[in-house]
């Protein structure tokens, strides 16, 4: 499996004058460069922060680099450390073109959290028909775990690999599940709280029959399309996620794609710019495609 780096940067930070003193800081001057232009992988992008320059350095804001290069960054306050990851963010690598394995299929998905490099991280978990709890390979890659040599098996609605917890266990001592806090769907990939909460707001649209009293047909779009159970981060697509979505008997798969506007304040925001669901299984007369 390729190999992806936990970076850990113990640094000291103060902010006021008291600070500086007892820790022992020393005060710099520094230049701000807002007329520096930023580009990431040959696309210019804007900084709330300008760069600053320190003794012909230049200096950018960690935590807004580390989003834009999608790893994940951390501020651990009682040691005074930053974590940055892209183990967690990464794309899987391992999973194998097995021509024979075991296929299940889910009673329930439930999103869950474990902690990891100071913070909690989620992970997609389902139970079979048996109620054996299983934690979706991708999550634990994402993770750092070498999933090389377990036992994968293959969800029949959404046709993903799962590992069983309890094999899971004995290559991630850690990994403790637990219920997030928060409600809505398990979004992975993404580190953008302003987005992790647009999505997990997000209700599409269904698009219904109403009849007229003429016998006529009228369509009409309404909310609440479905139950969301997980959204996925598109690799090497920019603000583009892929949901798994039920409504009835019937699966979909939902590309959503997000973009930034001004409010009425002048203020960028993020919101839904489009929405595309596929049909991928419907059991409604116990068919599928």
């Amino acid at each position: 499996m390729k190999k992806r780096g936990l970076f850990v940067i113990p640094i000291i930070l103060a902010f006021t004058a008291g600070a500086y003193a007892k820790e022992g800081l020393d005060k710099i001057e520094a230049y701000l460069r807002p007329d520096f232009t930023i580009q990431v992988n040959g696309k210019k992008v804007e900084l709330q922060e300008p760069p600053l320059v320190y003794q012909n350095r230049t200096y950018l804001p960690i935590s807004r680099i580390g989003e834009l290069l999608h790893s994940d960054v951390v501020w651990e306050g009682s040691t005074k450390t930053i974590y940055v990851s892209n183990m967690t963010s990464a794309p899987p690598t391992s999973i194998p073109d097995m021509t024979e394995y075991e296929t299940i299929e889910a009673s329930y998905f439930q999103g869950m959290v474990t902690s990891f490099s100071g913070r909690q991280y989620p992970v997609l978990t389902m139970h079979d028909m048996q109620y054996e709890m299983y934690v979706r390979a991708t999550d634990l890659e994402r993770l750092g775990v070498d999933i090389e040599g377990l036992q994968l098996v293959k969800e029949s609605k959404t046709e993903q690999w799962y590992v069983r917890y309890a094999e899971a266990k004995t290559l991630m001592t850690s990994l403790d599940l637990q219920y997030p806090m928060q409600s809505g769907p398990l979004v992975s990939g993404e580190f953008n709280s302003e987005k992790i909460k647009l999505l997990q707001n997000y209700r599409p649209l269904a698009v219904i029959e109403v009849r007229q009293p003429d016998g006529s047909i009228r369509y009409e779009q309404q909310p609440g399309f479905g139950t969301i159970y997980y959204i996925d981060r598109v690799q090497n697509e920019e603000n583009m996620y892929i949901a798994f979505l039920q409504s009835g008997m019937r699966y979909y798969t939902l590309k959503i794609e997000l973009a930034q506007r001004e409010n009425s304040d002048g203020q960028l925001e993020w919101y839904v710019n489009s929405s595309q669901s596929i049909m991928i299984r419907d059991e409604s007369n116990t068919q599928t495609r």
